[in-house]
């Protein structure tokens, strides 16, 4: 009886799991498409990304190409811009020899219209005049120019004659005639190398007055700025104004830094102690862009007031101290004896005069 009971229950369970799989199987087919429909889709995305891949490995081979090309271009370009550098020097050079050839053929043409030969001393033909003269080339028939060489030569025959030149040797004459030639032929080519050089000394001299007047400009800036940051160490400015053309140079101090009513034109408008600490800070200023290997200030200080003193005094070693390869010498009869030990710095202390039977008056 128990084995029948539990054969029983095995097939209602067998039969409800038969029922259950017959439930399912729908849903299951169901996944098992979804998952089919999956693995095609990767299938086409695997696909998709080795086609990919494919453009990519395709793209960098063909960048690869391109930048070698690239910078085969550029070499070429660089190249390119050398030779045309080189072109354009060329060009330079050969307009510059055509210009001389251009003057001389003028010049030739001016004195074979003119009929006339520059003598010594007397001026020479001016541009303006070259540049009127029409180089043409000559329009006539052989047969004209064999006549006139014709009649040069009887000419010549002639003046053989009258020099009684007929009787010498050919050679002897000759041989004359060529050491003229080439002595004539060393000067020219002499008066010519003089001319290139007379043109190179000029252009040098244009390069030299340039960059004089760069050099000057730039003392000048550099002057003023330290002019008025020696000015502004006693809360004072100004600057200086250098007229080149004239050789004039005109100060402009403003004794208040934040007052510009304090300005003036005039240096004899100020104090004494301003005006000899204005003129110190000057020469301090120009020391220090003038190359002279040894400077002297005498009695610098004799109408400054302590304070002033004390900073002029400081400016000036300190600007001594910087510029260690010049000597500087400072005379004063004030008292030294307060200023810092230094190993730049020496003192000198002369001792006083003797003035024999002289008496001070009172």
């Amino acid at each position: 009886r128990n084995a029948r009971e539990f054969l029983a229950s095995q097939q209602s369970k067998k039969g409800r799991l038969e029922q259950l799989i017959a439930d399912k199987s729908p849903a299951i087919e169901s996944v098992k498409n979804e998952i089919e429909e999956i693995k095609a889709r990767n299938v086409r995305v695997a696909n998709d990304i080795s086609e990919q891949e494919k453009i990519v490995n395709d793209f960098d081979r063909n960048r690869n190409i391109l930048e070698m090309n690239l910078n085969k271009k550029r070499s070429n370009l660089s190249k390119t811009e050398e030779a045309l550098t080189t072109a354009k020097g060329v060009v330079a050079d050969c307009q510059d020899k055509c210009d001389k050839a251009l003057a001389l053929a003028r010049l030739n043409q001016y004195k074979h219209d003119k009929n006339h030969v520059l003598e010594d001393g007397e001026e020479e033909v001016s541009n303006e005049q070259l540049s009127q003269v029409e180089i043409r080339e000559s329009d006539k028939h052989p047969n004209d120019i064999k006549a006139k060489i014709q009649r040069k030569e009887r000419k010549l025959s002639s003046e053989r004659q009258k020099r009684q030149l007929a009787n010498q040797d050919p050679e002897e004459v000759k041989q004359k005639y060529d050491d003229a030639r080439k002595d004539l032929s060393d000067k020219i080519t002499f008066v010519e190398k003089i001319e290139d050089n007379i043109i190179d000394l000029n252009r040098d001299l244009k390069a030299r007055k340039k960059l004089y007047k760069q050099f000057r400009k730039h003392i000048a800036d550099m002057t003023n700025v330290t002019f008025d940051e020696k000015l502004n160490q006693k809360g004072s400015s100004g600057f200086v104004e250098f007229d080149h053309e004239n050789g004039d140079l005109n100060l402009i101090v403003q004794k208040d830094c934040n007052n510009e009513q304090t300005q003036t034109k005039d240096v004899k408008a100020l104090s004494g102690g301003e005006r000899s600490y204005t003129t110190l800070a000057l020469l301090i200023a120009l020391g220090e862009h003038l190359e002279t290997p040894f400077r002297v200030m005498d009695e610098f200080d004799v109408f400054l007031d302590p304070i002033s003193r004390k900073l002029a005094l400081e400016a000036m070693i300190q600007m001594a101290k910087s510029m260690s390869h010049r000597q500087f010498i400072f005379i004063t009869p004030q008292d030294l004896s307060n200023l810092p030990a230094d190993r730049l710095l020496k003192i000198h202390q002369l001792k006083p005069p003797e003035r024999g039977g002289q008496q001070t008056l009172v």
